[in-house]
């Protein structure tokens, strides 16, 4: 008689020569074409035979119901390492939003001085009071504040937040795949071995794991980022910047035409030392120590796209620097509410030097819902000389259409 058992179940189960009930015979599980089948060799009447048979079909009965039962606790153990990964990436994200809180307290202690230092009581008070605020309820308050600086801080603080959250999402992702994917092997071998009820109890396992809030919000918040990170496709529209490379000359009313100088007064062309980018002319800030010119733009028109979150737009800027590049340029893009306030998100070029080099600065974004203005804004600071040879040329901010 040959009985099929999975391999790994095999062993002798009676050497019986020396039985006293059923002497003369071997009861063995021996392997065949990748099972093991139950051999009996017999030499006895009947009545021993039926015995026989018997006894090893209780034995068999034991094996088969002690393999469904360590797939059951296959199930069980999966589960509980799977629960341990999630608890492990939880406790991660709650350090890095830990660190993310002291960055932000320190950058509000440190605005907060430099505010007292320039002897404004409002903005002094409203300082004290966002630390206060953000001591008791550890989040960036939704209500706006006249502050720039603040603004930007809140600005960099929502992103940080975010780049925590998406992390948290692929990593819990990333554990849930590898969950289903043990489940699904485990529910393939038991349904081979025709165990369905126990299958059954894995695929429910596996939907009941999708199904968990964490898990469909971290696959709507993936997919979303990724839907948002797609290159965007269209036609760019006209440079909406005026005198993008100063190649407008000053006149008696303003000394840089279509720009604001927001700090320092002397803000010249120049066309030598580098060469310009592009054109004849470049701006360069001239003596002082920091400058800061600003241009602020209308895009009312795109409204409706930009309030369905369709309508993205392209900055490019080149950045230049004297032959000892310690001065330095940088290029900030600010999105703006109605009343030019509010600032719904900010890309930063970082500070930049680039010794007799143009550098070019390229930034692409679907612009915030609410959006309604854009500002650039061109910031040159010297670190050696009397120049603030900090150096711009060919600015654009561009609508993608399509």
């Amino acid at each position: 008689m040959a009985v099929a058992i999975p391999e790994h179940k095999a062993r002798r189960f009676i050497t019986s020569e020396n039985s006293s009930s059923c002497p003369g015979f071997e009861l063995l599980l021996m392997p065949f074409a990748g099972t093991l089948d139950l051999a009996i060799h017999v030499p006895l009447p009947s009545r021993m035979k039926r015995l026989l048979l018997f006894r090893a079909g209780s034995a068999i009965a034991l094996m088969l119901t002690a393999s469904s039962s360590a797939r059951a606790n296959d199930l069980k153990t999966y589960s509980a390492e799977y629960e341990k990964n999630l608890a492990g990436v939880a406790q991660k994200k709650e350090s890095e939003i830990a660190k993310l809180h002291v960055q932000y307290r320190e950058a509000l202690d440190k605005l907060l001085d430099r505010v007292r230092s320039t002897g404004d009581l409002d903005n002094t008070l409203a300082m004290t009071a966002e630390i206060e605020r953000f001591s008791k309820e550890k989040n960036v308050s939704e209500t706006p504040v006249k502050i720039p600086a603040l603004q930007r801080l809140q600005v960099t603080y929502r992103k940080q937040a975010a780049a925590i959250e998406l992390a948290n999402a692929k990593e819990l992702l990333a554990a849930t795949t590898k969950h289903d994917e043990a489940l699904d092997k485990l529910q393939a071998s038991l349904l081979r071995a025709s165990e369905l009820d126990e299958a059954t109890a894995v695929r429910d396992e596996r939907k009941r794991v999708a199904a968990r809030p964490e898990v469909v919000g971290a696959t709507k918040l993936v997919a979303a980022t990724k839907a948002g990170t797609q290159p965007v496709v269209g036609v760019p529209s006209k440079n909406l910047l005026e005198n993008p490379g100063f190649e407008t000359p000053p006149s008696e009313t303003e000394r840089v035409p279509g720009w604001e100088m927001a700090v320092g007064k002397n803000w010249k062309r120049r066309n030598f030392d580098p060469s310009p980018q592009e054109g004849k002319q470049y701006f360069f800030a001239g003596p002082g120590a920091k400058a800061e010119l600003r241009q602020t733009v209308s895009v009312e028109s795109y409204r409706s796209k930009i309030d369905a979150g369709k309508q993205a737009f392209r900055f490019e800027g080149h950045v230049s620097s004297w032959k000892i590049a310690k001065d330095t340029s940088q290029i900030v893009v600010e999105f703006l509410d109605w009343q030019k306030e509010a600032i719904l998100d900010v890309f930063d070029s970082g500070v930049k030097k680039s010794a007799m080099k143009w550098q070019k600065i390229q930034h692409e974004q679907v612009a915030p819902k609410g959006t309604r203005f854009i500002r650039v804004r061109l910031i040159a600071a010297r670190n050696d000389g009397k120049n603030n040879d900090g150096y711009f040329d060919n600015i654009s901010l561009v609508a993608i259409q399509g």
